[in-house]
């Protein structure tokens, strides 16, 4: 159930606003929105083992957000230094980085986010799109429902959408979305 009303709430964030500047915000937003929405309504129904259960897989999140950005860094870094090597050394660079990265997950207590399935450029891409830090989006919303007086997250869609048709991308958008009642 916790999983459903999250995934609802997340594609209806998509159908509500879709910026055209690029995926990365828009899927960071609709994360954004879905935790916040589907903790609103876990509690607004009063069912406190799926509130708990939710609330422990955000715990989770938490733990796999810095394995994963670590994981990325360490290709970054290791794309950089084997650049020109033949691809087979650089190949295998990137195994043992992903390998030891895999050796070293975190312990998680209710949603194992690393797995035991192969990682790869695209499920490595693929996580940090559904991983997203959400600080940035929170600040924003908490700073519009205090100017604006409302706690509703229609509202704040709306101001963040009006917002950015006055900036070039969404993340702009977000930075200056306490400046629209």
């Amino acid at each position: 159930d916790v999983e459903l009303a999250h995934l609802f709430f997340h594609e209806l964030t998509h159908r509500t606003i879709w910026l055209n500047d690029g995926v990365e915000f828009n899927e960071n937003l609709a994360e954004y929105v879905a935790d916040v929405l589907t903790d609103k309504y876990f509690k607004s129904i009063q069912r406190h083992q799926d509130l708990i259960e939710f609330h422990e897989a955000n715990a989770d999140y938490e733990i796999f957000r810095p394995w994963l950005k670590r994981l990325r860094a360490d290709l970054e870094r290791n794309l950089k230094e084997t650049e020109g090597q033949p691809d087979l050394v650089r190949i295998e660079k990137k195994s043992k980085i992903i390998s030891l990265a895999i050796s070293s997950k975190p312990a998680f207590k209710r949603v194992d986010f690393v797995g035991s399935a192969p990682w790869n450029n695209a499920r490595i891409l693929a996580a940090g799109l559904y991983s997203p830090e959400v600080s940035k989006f929170k600040r924003a919303n908490d700073c519009y429902q205090a100017r604006a007086g409302s706690p509703q997250m229609g509202d704040f869609l709306k101001a963040l959408e009006k917002a950015a048709e006055k900036e070039a991308t969404g993340f702009l958008a977000l930075e200056k979305i306490c400046q629209f009642p």
